[in-house]
């Protein structure tokens, strides 16, 4: 199928009339994070386009932009979210009559959910071993809510008072979770969307070199310094910090900073990250690349989470065959931009934490099968 740029739909409210700009050279899009052991930032969206003499409604900080394949609230998003930064670039030489210029442009920035949370919550409560399944609305002009897969996770009973962002802090590091921005959807006004927290989206991806899956562009890998781990610090809010270690000294170590009840409970979730070193023992890719021109539809990565049922790519599952070797991990982040002629699309993949990065000298041909990073 040949490839078409996404529309660039904006309005002023949520629900709105959605007007879809013209000119449009690029949009860069960004979810998620890059490494397991990072935090996540919020999802952004840049939009460059050639001005036009007019637009139906002033661009402005604050409005709600749309970016999906066609301006409707059936078609699934790319990206949704808020404006928060509108700049005019010009340039030269110019036409004196028309006061424009070739160069001349337009860059929209603007945030997805992630980026627009605020208000507080009071006395938000899951119990043990369960996520609540919604965590209340934001009511007011940017309606936001947090969104919670129902799954079996390493937490304590937990109640909390606070802002929505801390409430997803917390949420995200309780165990190991991901969060994704939702498909404003613009088809309800009960609420304009949703900030998605899961340990895994149910859409299984395959990148592969010999012809199944989506092909490559470009492949990274970690070195095991910044890729295994030896011992797991976990640091829960208000406890004494619990540490699991295998081998001897020297330890490559991992912090993360969790709101487990009890030591008992960090300690668990401390044993587990450290047990998941064995899992796995190929190496596996940090940075996958590929475009349009190896895979047409590689912009479906890119799917906002949806409810009924959930789409988007942010903590799928990842099979990846690469020279030979098949291995398995999930995308941390993922990251596109789309031209008129053709769309790039970047995705983050990490391993679960403590895989060890082993180079076979059979498949990579370097250094036998030491660990890079240690004797």
């Amino acid at each position: 199928m040949p490839y078409t740029p996404p529309t660039v739909n904006y309005s002023a409210t949520i629900d709105g009339t959605y007007t879809s700009l013209t000119g449009v050279q690029s949009i860069s899009i960004s979810r998620g994070r890059q490494r397991i052991a990072d935090p996540f930032p919020q999802s952004s969206c840049v939009v460059e386009l050639i001005p036009a003499n007019s637009y139906a409604l002033p661009l402005a900080i604050g409005q709600f932009i749309d970016v999906r394949q066609t301006n409707s609230g059936t078609s699934r998003a790319f990206f949704a979210g808020r404006i928060t930064d509108v700049e005019r670039v010009y340039d030269m030489p110019y036409n004196s009559i028309t006061g424009a210029a070739p160069g001349d442009r337009i860059r929209i920035t603007c945030t997805g959910g992630t980026g627009i949370l605020a208000a507080n919550y009071s006395a938000v409560s899951w119990p043990a071993g369960f996520f609540v399944l919604a965590i209340g609305y934001l009511q007011s002009a940017s309606n936001i809510r947090i969104q919670s897969e129902s799954s079996a996770a390493t937490v304590s009973a937990q109640t909390l008072t606070a802002g929505a962002l801390d409430i997803l802090n917390t949420l995200l590091n309780t165990s190991q979770k991901v969060v994704d921005d939702s498909d404003l959807k613009r088809i309800t006004t009960t609420y304009g969307g949703e900030v998605f927290v899961y340990s895994n989206s149910p859409n299984a991806v395959t990148f592969s070199d010999t012809g199944s899956g989506f092909a490559m562009r470009r492949v990274e890998f970690l070195s095991s310094a910044q890729n295994t781990f030896t011992r797991v610090n976990v640091n829960a809010a208000g406890l004494a910090t619990q540490t699991s270690t295998s081998g001897s000294a020297p330890y490559n170590t991992l912090n993360m900073s969790t709101y487990n009840g009890n030591t008992a409970d960090a300690l668990s979730l401390s044993s587990y990250l450290l047990s998941l070193n064995s899992t796995q023992l190929q190496a596996a890719p940090n940075i996958i690349s590929t475009d349009t021109n190896v895979a047409a539809t590689c912009t479906d990565l890119l799917y906002l989470c949806q409810t009924g049922p959930i789409y988007g790519y942010v903590g799928s599952p990842v099979t990846v065959t690469f020279r030979g070797t098949t291995t398995t991990a999930a995308i941390q982040g993922v990251s596109g931009v789309f031209y008129p002629d053709y769309a790039a699309v970047t995705v983050n993949v990490a391993p679960s934490i403590g895989t060890p990065f082993t180079l076979d000298s059979t498949v990579f041909g370097i250094l036998n099968t030491n660990r890079l990073g240690y004797p």
